[in-house]
């Protein structure tokens, strides 16, 4: 019976002696992170890029206080020395330089036309212009036969107490002019 103590007793020992020397239990490993799943936000589809609207052209600069006092139609008094058959019509599409036309008719079919381009002069506080003066003569089937008279002339429309008056420096056709604003 000792012998089969001792044999279980070493068998025992063995037991344990192998249970603690065997394979060494580990830890259960942390699983490997699990990467959060995805939210998915519904397909929303982009809106179309809008249509790019063709450049816009730049629209010619205002005119100053200056062309405002000058820019319209004029016509010489009825007292005037044409009789109220002076025309005067100014333009200024930059706010720099103006174009002037200038119609008297001495009858139904023939007007002198003066055509001008110019600038404000600040020396002179007026239009400086030079231009040609032409003969438009109608002719019976209705067309106009313009004639160039008088080339390069000079001269300076100015405002006097709200009035236009033109200083013809080459003929003095505008002594005794006073042009008044015609209503828009």
């Amino acid at each position: 019976m000792k012998k089969r103590i001792s044999v279980l007793l070493l068998a025992a020992a063995l037991w344990a002696l192998l249970a603690g020397c065997g394979i060494k239990a580990e830890a259960p490993a942390s699983p490997a992170p699990v990467p959060e799943p995805e939210i998915q936000e519904p397909a929303v589809p982009e809106p179309a890029p809008e249509p790019e609207a063709p450049p816009e052209e730049p629209a010619p600069p205002e005119p100053d206080g200056i062309a405002d006092s000058y820019v319209g139609a004029w016509r010489d008094d009825s007292r005037g020395t044409s009789g109220g058959r002076c025309f005067m019509e100014i333009a200024c599409e930059d706010g720099e330089n103006y174009s002037i036309d200038i119609w008297w008719g001495s009858s139904a079919a023939e007007t002198s036309h003066w055509q001008y381009t110019g600038t404000y002069d600040e020396t002179w506080e007026g239009i400086d212009y030079i231009g040609t003066r032409y003969r438009e003569t109608t002719q019976a089937d209705g067309t106009v036969e313009q004639t160039a008279e008088l080339e390069e002339a000079t001269g300076l429309l100015y405002l006097e107490d709200g009035v236009l008056l033109w200083e013809d420096t080459f003929e003095h056709m505008g002594d005794g002019m006073k042009f008044q604003r015609e209503a828009e």
